[in-house]
């Protein structure tokens, strides 16, 4: 029998014939119009042999030829969306086809049927082939796929809701509930809570969430020389918290009357008339005071070296009341009546090594409270009772 989609025959229907021709009505046409051009056989029909008693033969060879109007519809169907009937597996379905002026069927329908595939290899049953509109090697054509609708989507509704619920959360964060209360300050060594706050100008009842608030209270922190770092956290509702890091107060140069306050660096930190309990350095021509710039001095190279032999003094757990770096061979003074003299660098060295803190310890045990430590080389340190 042949297939109906290739005119090929096809062995398996061929004792099929009784009971595809019984279903068939009377009425059902089965001749070929009059304008398809070229043979007959173009028709699509399926061919029996003549085996057994109930197969009529004709005079050619013992097979006969019957078309099969239900399965084919006839190529020259008038109307191009009619439909023909394709059996597969014994089972008819239908599909949409059109015809071209020579009378070859076109249509993408086998596309649709799972599993489908030619002899020879060229067709294939995958519904994604490729919508080329292009003509295969048996004049079929791809009809291209119906794309599915989709409703439009209530856009403006949805922008609605989104504007709505933002201006109700904005409108709740800029409430009162979010008023600054206090403020926490963390850090700090030298001013108190209350100074720093006045410091910032940090004042209570305004939004915690406003941007200004924050970058003024950091940036008149920032303008104090003792802050050198400066970050303003929230904690909602209504409290903030700055944490400063402040610069360590090493030394104060006397300067007439006044005193001026550096760090361990050389920094002006600020000017006071109240004598501060800190180291107190004379003996260095001064040049400039600016506060929060480094203080200017004619000797630059022992003032460096004296800054750096006040640092392991921090470090070595020392204390010199005062130091005077008038000549090379600087004087500390541990108490007023007790001295070590030195090069900084030689005193940097013997604190290091915690030498110098033995050696005064074991006087103060003894009772030795007046005299001279005078450190030399290779760490050497001897002790005169003279001041």
């Amino acid at each position: 029998m042949t297939d109906s989609r290739t005119g090929e025959f096809n062995r398996e229907t061929l004792h099929q014939e009784d009971a595809y021709r019984d279903g068939f009505p009377d009425d059902f046409p089965n001749d070929r119009p009059a304008d398809l051009p070229g043979d007959p056989d173009l028709r699509r029909t399926r061919v029996m042999e003549g085996l057994g008693n109930d197969v009529r033969s004709d005079s050619e060879g013992g097979t006969f030829r019957e078309e099969l109007s239900r399965e084919t519809r006839t190529f020259g169907a008038a109307d191009p969306a009619d439909t023909f009937y394709h059996s597969v597996d014994y089972s008819y379905a239908e599909y949409p086809g059109t015809m071209d002026e020579n009378g070859v069927y076109r249509t993408s329908c086998y596309d649709d049927i799972p599993g489908a595939e030619w002899e020879n290899g060229d067709f294939s049953g995958d519904s994604n082939r490729e919508e080329s509109g292009g003509r295969d090697e048996y004049g079929f054509n791809d009809i291209p796929r119906k794309r599915k609708q989709h409703h439009k989507k209530h856009y403006m509704l949805r922008f609605a809701v989104v504007l709505a619920v933002f201006l109700g959360a904005a409108g709740f964060l800029m409430s009162s509930v979010f008023d600054v209360q206090k403020y926490e300050v963390t850090g700090n060594h030298y001013y108190s809570d209350q100074e720093v706050v006045n410091i910032s100008n940090a004042a209570t009842g305004v939004n915690i969430f406003r941007r200004d608030n924050v970058k003024n209270i950091r940036s008149r922190l920032l303008a104090n020389p003792y802050f050198t770092e400066v970050k303003v956290k929230r904690k909602l509702p209504s409290t903030m918290v700055i944490q400063v890091t402040e610069r360590k107060q090493t030394a104060a140069f006397l300067y007439g009357a006044s005193y001026i306050v550096v760090d361990g660096n050389g920094l002006v930190l600020r000017k006071t008339d109240v004598k501060p309990e800190i180291t107190l350095i004379q003996g260095f021509h001064l040049t400039r005071m600016d506060v929060g710039k480094k203080i200017g001095v004619e000797e630059t190279s022992m003032l460096d070296q004296t800054l750096d032999m006040l640092a392991s003094t921090r470090k070595g757990n020392f204390y010199f009341k005062q130091i005077d770096a008038s000549s090379v061979m600087v004087r500390g003074h541990v108490t007023d009546t007790l001295l070590v003299k030195g090069s900084p660098r030689q005193l940097k060295n013997v604190i290091d090594n915690g030498d110098l803190q033995k050696v005064v310890s074991k006087l103060f045990r003894g009772g030795i409270r007046r005299g001279t430590l005078s450190v030399g080389e290779e760490n050497y340190i001897s002790f005169s009772p003279e001041v």
